[in-house]
This record gives C-alpha cells, sequence and structure tokens, in this order.
C-alpha cells in the first residue's frame, strides 16, 4: 500500500477509535467531570445531533473542495476539536 493510502487508514482508525471510546469509559469520563452519567451521556446525544444535522450542511458548503483537502481539513478540525476538549477544565466549560 502507499503513503495515501495508510494515512487515509490512520485518519479513520482515529476517528473511529474517538467515536467508539465515549460509551465505553463513560463511568470514568462522569467520575472526572464530577456529573451523572446521564449528563455525562448527553455528550454523546449532543454529537450525535450535531453530526446529523451538520453533515447535510457542511457537504453542501464544500462540495466544490478537493477529496485530498476536504478529508485534511476535517482531521484538522476534528484533532483541534479533541484536543480543545481535553484542555477544558471542567465539564461547563
Amino acid at each position: 500500500m502507499g503513503r495515501t493510502r495508510w494515512a487515509l487508514l490512520a485518519g479513520n482508525f482515529v476517528i473511529g477509535c474517538g467515536v467508539m471510546v465515549v460509551p465505553g469509559t463513560l463511568n470514568e469520563l462522569s467520575h472526572s467531570l464530577d456529573v451523572t452519567v446521564p449528563v455525562a451521556g448527553q455528550l454523546i446525544a449532543v454529537a450525535a445531533l450535531f453530526m446529523g444535522f451538520g453533515a447535510p450542511l457542511l457537504a453542501g458548503l464544500v462540495s466544490g473542495w478537493d477529496r485530498r483537502r476536504l478529508l485534511a481539513a476535517a482531521l484538522v478540525w476534528y484533532a483541534l476539536g479533541h484536543g480543545l476538549s481535553a484542555l477544558a477544565p471542567h465539564y461547563t466549560a
């Protein structure tokens, strides 16, 4: 496989892990954020709502972009979001 495919594979793996790790660590997440499990579970619901409503809107906005540019921008946006979330001092930040 070429370097491009390995990069795509790595990006897809990271996004997949980011989506699947939250439900498995919900108890620990709620404890570290000092909130109840249902409140921490709302993180999953809110993320799903944003993806559900945002994906069609964003698809219309970036339909003319090159696929490589779009994928790179999406991965950078995803990494920035996770980085900022990790730096948040508490749940309401």
